[in-house]
């Protein structure tokens, strides 16, 4: 798995004519960070002091500037970075390179998860960095800092649950093969698509199907309303775009309120619940299957 894997992290962080998909990605985010910047200068007329645009980057704390800015960001990129290089390995013939035996089909599957957590950090950690620059460039000020501890947690919440995201991605495009489906999911899961229309099931349920099934009905869209609290794009939303800060809350949902540690807790068990799900399911559907 590690001479897999040091293949992978060459191919896709390959620098040379800006082949590698990450550094496409990350040239994509710089254009967005300047867009961004010459947005704000046309706004304050050149005078980064003005008003106004205090009013646009002044933030509690760097993990809520953090939050604020990359959080939309890193989960779509780390999800359309890790189905780019799945695809272009079926598609380029690499995975027919590998030993056609159990093992070693097993080992390419369960290194994706893993190059997936290694993509969702250097994503966060690039968009991070570019967040930083885009503040300084525009003044921007903090009311307050973040402790520490609650800091390192917030990040590692952010990184868990952009990992647990990009690997579900990983999992579509492994299972199905098919690029417009593989795209199309990668889309919705770094969107929060998924949470949304579920939340949106669960109260037509709840609206027209009470009426008819009575307590069924309610019942299911209680567990649909559950999960979607345990979706880690619901946990980047709720516990991790607003700033360290929201970690320092109870839990979403009725069974995170049972559970100790609240907010901290479900942010950091859920991702981690979600990445051994898409590597269980992505092993059980690859282990018998040609590459």
């Amino acid at each position: 798995m590690l001479n897999l894997l040091r293949s992978d992290l060459y191919r896709i962080t390959r620098a040379r004519g800006l082949r590698g998909a990450f550094w496409q990605y990350t040239s994509a985010g710089a254009a967005i960070f300047v867009l961004v910047y010459i947005t704000f200068w046309f706004i304050a007329n050149g005078d980064f002091s003005a008003s106004g645009l205090l009013l646009m980057s002044n933030y509690a704390s760097p993990s809520a500037m953090l939050g604020a800015i990359i959080t939309g960001l890193a989960p779509l990129f780390a999800c359309f970075i890790v189905v780019e290089h799945v695809l272009a390995d079926f598609k380029e013939g690499f995975v027919r390179t590998l030993v056609s035996v159990r093992v070693g089909r097993l080992s390419y599957f369960a290194e994706k998860i893993v190059v997936a957590g290694i993509m969702a950090a250097l994503s966060a950690a690039v968009l991070a960095i570019l967040s930083l620059a885009l503040c300084g460039a525009v003044g921007g000020t903090f009311t307050g800092s973040d402790d520490v501890l609650g800091f390192l947690v917030w990040v590692l919440a952010l990184w868990l649950n952009t990992w647990a995201l990009a690997s579900l991605a990983a999992m579509v495009a492994l299972i199905t093969r098919v690029p417009v489906l593989s795209y199309v999911m990668a889309f919705c899961l770094g969107s929060a698509v998924i949470p949304q229309g579920l939340t949106l099931v669960a109260s037509l349920i709840s609206a027209f199907g009470t009426p008819v099934l009575g307590g069924i009905a309610q019942g299911i869209a209680n567990v649909i309303g559950e999960l979607t609290y345990w979706m880690p794009s619901t946990l980047i939303v709720e516990f991790v775009t607003p700033g360290a800060s929201a970690l320092a809350g109870s839990g979403l949902g009725d069974f995170a309120a049972m559970l100790p540690g609240g907010a901290v807790t479900q942010a950091i068990a859920a991702p981690v619940i979600w990445i051994a799900l898409a590597m269980v399911v992505t092993l059980a559907a690859s282990k018998n299957r040609e590459v």
